[in-house]
């Protein structure tokens, strides 16, 4: 039980310097291109949470890709969470692919544009960025009542 309040507090810190990072370090660089690593690491927070439920239950550790599936799939339904979560984790998912087979990556007005070579354009804003942050705060205060 201490190995889970030990990780709920680091999945805490991370999501409150993710939120630093974009409402101060942005609001003073002004470079879009820290969005990809912000969202790694809003990206990490979900992971770390859904591993945290995980053990919770339980469940025996497998890949990160089969975790998320079952979890997901069978877990977050039993829970009554939402599907938004998931939506969330796989638009990330996108991003990262679409990032590394972009051919081109650019700023404009304050967004980070990738473009692949088919003309598949996704413009990252930090509005969007903002809504991951608040649902990686929501996903924490579900999994904290869950496990607490």
């Amino acid at each position: 039980m201490k190995d889970i309040h030990l990780c709920l507090e680091r999945v805490l810190h991370q999501i409150r310097a993710n939120d630093e990072t974009l409402h101060k370090t942005y609001a003073l660089v002004q470079d879009p291109k820290i969005f990809i690593p912000l969202l790694e690491k809003i990206k990490s927070a979900f992971l770390e949470l859904i591993e945290i439920l995980l053990k919770h239950k339980g469940e025996k550790k497998g890949t990160v890709d089969a975790n998320v599936v079952k979890f997901f799939a069978i877990i977050a339904p039993s829970y009554g969470l939402s599907p938004t979560y998931a939506k969330s984790l796989e638009e990330i998912n996108t991003i990262f692919e679409l990032h590394k087979t972009s051919k081109t990556e650019f700023s404009r007005h304050g967004s980070l544009v990738l473009c692949t070579e088919e003309f598949k354009i996704v413009v990252i804003e930090p509005k969007s960025i903002q809504n991951y942050i608040n649902l990686s705060k929501h996903f924490y205060t579900a999994v904290e009542k869950i496990v607490l």
